[in-house]
């Protein structure tokens, strides 16, 4: 499901709030997120509440 938003800017909202960067990585457990800071971010799978593209 994810791997359709592969390598474009989306916004990933857990329950610790939300980041936004272009989805650089798709794991089995985990997704790797590349902010506008440079910053790269491992988002476990479990505690995505919503994806959206932006």
């Amino acid at each position: 499901m994810l791997q359709g938003y592969l390598h474009q800017s989306i916004e990933i909202a857990t329950d610790a709030g939300s980041l936004a960067g272009v989805l650089t990585e798709v794991g089995d457990d985990y997704v790797e997120i590349n902010e506008p800071g440079g910053t790269q971010v491992i988002v476990p799978l479990g505690q995505i509440n919503y994806v959206q593209a932006l």
